[in-house]
């Protein structure tokens, strides 16, 4: 996957990373291990990672899907309750991940995508979403109340 990221990355791809693995990035307590190799990316130009990704070598699955060494990319132009990039990369955070540093969508937008799309990859673990979102919250809060004491 970081090879995915790094094509991405190197082609001046602006991109924000959603899904399962924007979701482990925050820190969640499921393992990816079952989720195969599947980056999900909802890009700020969605036919410009296309002419990428076939350049790169990427087989064109249908449905914004990629794939390429077992690995598959799924671009999602406007994922569900969200207006696409611009709406995501607002709330998103730099964090990194194997030597690139990536913007991955907030746990609060990542809820709201899996609120509205039934048939939602994290569908499964919502409430691992808002056990993250919450423990994330609550450090914060101890992190305000450490600094206003000190």
């Amino acid at each position: 996957m970081p090879l995915l990221l790094a094509d991405l990355v190197c082609a001046d791809g602006e991109f924000v990373l959603i899904g399962r693995v924007a979701a482990a990035a925050h820190g969640w307590p499921i393992s990816l291990d079952d989720a195969g190799a599947m980056l999900e990316v909802v890009p700020a130009d969605p036919e410009g990672v296309a002419v990428v990704l076939s350049r790169c070598g990427y087989t064109a699955m249908g449905d914004g899907r990629w794939a390429i060494s077992g690995v598959t990319l799924i671009v999602h132009a406007r994922p569900p309750r969200t207006a696409g990039y611009r709406d995501l990369v607002r709330d998103s955070e730099p964090i990194e991940l194997p030597g690139q540093e990536v913007r991955v969508a907030s746990l609060v937008d990542l809820i709201r995508v899996l609120e509205g799309d039934g048939s939602s990859r994290l569908r499964p673990f919502g409430a691992a979403l808002w056990a993250t979102l919450e423990s994330v919250r609550r450090r914060q809060a101890r992190e305000h109340i450490d600094v206003a004491a000190a």
